[in-house]
């Protein structure tokens, strides 16, 4: 009886967060929406462009949650397929810099050794869980600071690590990082918009892969997240 109760807790908290993550964007698109169609006449071009913007923004919010909770459901029922070759690490971390550096203001910088070995994993998916943490890097981080991709050749992998100089995560809710809906408190700050999935995604996404992602402890100079690749040594499905 107890099992059930905590199960039908955690549906009903999971219904009710899923609600308002979708209401609040959808609500957000649907006054833009009417504030345009009724006053299309009077306002001037400016404001027009400012307003679509806003319904933009608020439809890749949304578009992202959803695919964040397909990904999840998908995870979770053991269909999420893997296409594992073998590829540039190197490459692939260059590529997401220049990318990132367009829609962020922090500095970004990528330190890696001469020569890296080509690593075995899914190309697309390996782009998901670096853009992820790099974006939650850049989320959390003061602008103009620095965020470094680290990597190093371990014996049997590469190591990524993305090192921010934000303020770091207290030791208390670290426990929460991987969780789903694992929201951290943000006192003093101006919330920052996500769905609180996309570290649980992440951590499922590398250890499908065979590697493994934490967190590091930096005394609160900043953040780390780390996770491995496996050196390549063939390709293969899953």
């Amino acid at each position: 009886m107890r099992q059930l109760v905590q199960a039908t807790e955690q549906r009903n908290e999971f219904v009710a967060m899923v609600a308002h993550d979708i209401r609040s964007p959808a609500t957000t698109i649907n006054g833009f929406a009417h504030l345009l169609l009724d006053r299309w006449n009077f306002i001037d071009e400016q404001e027009k462009i400012d307003n679509l913007k806003v319904i933009i923004r608020k439809t890749e919010h949304l578009a992202k949650f959803i695919g964040d909770l397909l990904h999840v459901s998908r995870i979770e029922a053991g269909e999420f397929t893997f296409d594992i070759q073998s590829f540039d690490f190197g490459d692939l971390a260059q590529k997401a810099l220049l990318e990132i550096a367009d829609s962020s203001q922090q500095r970004f910088h990528l330190v890696a050794p001469d020569k890296i070995p080509p690593v075995l994993g899914d190309k697309e998916r390996q782009w998901d869980v670096l853009m992820n943490l790099l974006t939650n890097a850049a989320k959390f981080s003061p602008a103009d600071s620095s965020i470094t991709i680290q990597l190093v050749r371990n014996e049997d992998s590469v190591q990524v690590s993305v090192i921010d100089h934000g303020a770091g995560i207290p030791e208390a809710e670290q426990p929460k990082l991987f969780q789903k809906f694992g929201r951290l408190p943000q006192p003093g700050r101006k919330k920052v918009p996500g769905t609180g999935l996309g570290l649980f995604i992440c951590k499922n996404l590398v250890e499908a892969q065979g590697g493994k992602l934490w967190y590091e402890d930096t005394s609160g100079q900043g953040a780390t997240f780390s996770y491995t690749v496996p050196i390549s040594g063939g390709s293969k499905k899953m």
